[in-house]
């Protein structure tokens, strides 16, 4: 069922705990848990860490990487696959395009490889709505590092999550994901100014962190 391509025996005992509870929570839910030997994974049009799908019933993380790298991605995956097996609505909405409901992650994606055309409203929409999802993934990866003591500065992830959330956004302007080594998580130029906290309005992005992100990922 999964497929582990990395030795977890190199973790830390308490870090290949973790990494072993989280694999039997996927499976008890019928989720195969990919660690692939690999340090980023296609998706469509862009090159992920990561990811879970729900029409594969997988959880897939490029483990080829440090642990400072591989224990994040893991966490955001698997509160992926929290968002799913617990059924929030968040994880089941569905756009309205052509009078079809479709998924908007699908949408995204189309878009952003210049598949589809979408008005300036439903691109918002689509946006936002993919945001919403991602931001409330955030939030549950934050409490499930402070819940299981991972080695992981919870300040910086906070910051780091809201430079990728404040992202979505802001791709209405670029139409395209940010290249290698441009992930707005990924330079302190830019995470080191967001918000400690996860109080506000990602989909309102304030000026000064729209040209942040700009400047510095594209």
């Amino acid at each position: 069922m999964n497929t582990i391509q990395v030795d977890l025996k190199k973790l830390p005992p308490d870090v290949r705990e973790w990494v072993n509870f989280e694999i039997a929570v996927s499976n008890a839910s019928d989720v195969a848990v990919k660690l692939l030997n690999k340090k980023q994974i296609p998706v469509d049009s862009i090159r992920c860490a990561g990811y879970f799908s729900d029409h594969d019933d997988e959880l897939v993380v490029a483990a080829a990487v440090a642990q400072s790298e591989l224990v994040p991605i893991m966490v955001h995956e698997s509160c992926h696959r929290d968002q799913y097996t617990v059924n929030i609505s968040l994880w089941n909405k569905k756009i309205v395009l052509d009078g079809e409901k479709q998924e908007p992650l699908n949408l995204m994606h189309d878009w952003l490889a210049n598949k589809i055309e979408l008005k300036p409203r439903k691109l918002k929409e689509i946006l936002v709505l993919c945001g919403h999802l991602e931001f409330d993934c955030e939030k549950r990866s934050a409490k499930k590092i402070d819940q299981f003591y991972l080695p992981i500065n919870l300040k910086e992830y906070i910051q780091k999550a809201n430079a990728y959330v404040y992202m979505y956004p802001i791709l209405q302007h670029t139409r395209k994901w940010y290249g290698k080594g441009k992930a707005p998580f990924a330079i302190p130029a830019v995470w080191t100014k967001m918000p400690t906290d996860f109080d506000h309005d990602f989909s309102k992005v304030p000026t000064k962190i729209k040209n942040l992100i700009l400047d510095n990922c594209y």
